[in-house]
């Protein structure tokens, strides 16, 4: 009688063993799921960032100065020959 209570025992504890392995099995799966779409947005984040540098340093720029005076301002540089088409 003893050893089949022994036997009862651990056979139950063997079966929640094995759910509780497939429970964590499932969350490790989710988990990993989980940490490669942050992956891949800390790659796309890393990208606008330093997309958003090469920005801020164009602007900075005085190439885009001189743009932006000659487009915007309607201004030249000194000695520059502007050319405007006849009406």
């Amino acid at each position: 009688m003893g050893v089949l209570v022994i036997t009862a025992v651990v056979a139950i504890l063997f079966v929640v063993l094995l759910v509780q392995d497939r429970k964590l099995s499932r969350r490790i799966i989710e988990n990993d799921n989980i940490r490669q779409e942050l992956e891949q947005e800390i790659a796309q984040e890393q990208k606008r960032f330093e997309e958003a540098d090469e920005m801020r340093a164009y602007v900075e720029s005085e190439e885009y100065i001189k743009e932006t005076a000659h487009d915007k301002l309607g201004l030249y540089e000194e000695g520059e020959i502007v050319f405007k088409p006849a009406p």
